[in-house]
């Protein structure tokens, strides 16, 4: 039976606040999604994720024969998996030694950042990436799933991003002013969404638009 709801995605996919300040789960937009599509709700969202963490658990966790609706909010990129905590970290925004003390090895280090400072090698390992992601939206398919996926970064210039978009063009939600990325085109710059100057996470009335904005789309494949 097809009734349940997988929200898989960063702290943008939560009530995540950088203080004690954050919203009631149950007004956060997957709360108010659940309630509004009366499914079971699979709530994977993870502050700090990666990537690769969100796919790693989409692979361990999701189960085509139950899903009735899917979204996914792919995050930043300049994050990356560390696979030891099972978690993302920020290489390009912390120092080598904010990151020794955050446990991370330092080969495990060295490799990221060359990987993300060539500009050429980092857009082979975004290439990949979305190849992957690619391969879980064709099962979805398969499967009649209602699924969407929205991006926090950009990704001017990937192919296999353009490849997403084209394919699976009824399932990307742009921003509302209808461009790919969402964080530093509009969330950066929507202050009343904000929960407060210093935290651009989701106020509950951000929650409650992204939430009417998402269900807008939602609902065309509902009919």
């Amino acid at each position: 039976m097809q009734n349940k709801l997988y929200i898989y995605g960063d702290s943008f996919s939560t009530n995540y606040s950088t203080d004690d300040s954050h919203v009631d789960k149950e007004f956060s937009w997957p709360y108010l999604l659940r309630d509004k599509l009366e499914l079971e709700i699979i709530d994977q969202g993870h502050a700090g994720i990666s990537n690769q963490g969100l796919l790693q658990m989409i692979y361990r966790n999701f189960n085509p024969k139950d899903a009735h609706t899917v979204i996914i909010g792919l995050t930043f990129f300049n994050r990356t998996y560390d696979f030891y905590k099972n978690g993302g970290v920020d290489i390009l925004h912390n120092t080598k030694e904010q990151l020794l003390e955050k446990g991370i090895f330092d080969y495990e280090i060295d490799f990221y950042t060359k990987r993300l400072e060539d500009e050429d090698g980092y857009k082979r390992y975004l290439e990949q990436l979305l190849e992957q992601y690619l391969f879980i939206f064709k099962i979805m398919k398969q499967f009649n799933i209602n699924f969407h996926f929205w991006c926090l970064d950009s990704l001017k210039g990937i192919h296999a991003f353009d490849v997403m978009k084209k394919e699976y063009r009824e399932h990307f939600i742009p921003n509302p002013n209808g461009e790919d990325a969402w964080f530093k085109p509009f969330i950066d710059k929507t202050p009343e969404w904000w929960q407060k100057n210093s935290d651009r996470h989701f106020s509950k009335f951000g929650h409650s638009e992204f939430f009417q904005y998402l269900y807008g789309y939602i609902q065309k494949d509902l009919i």
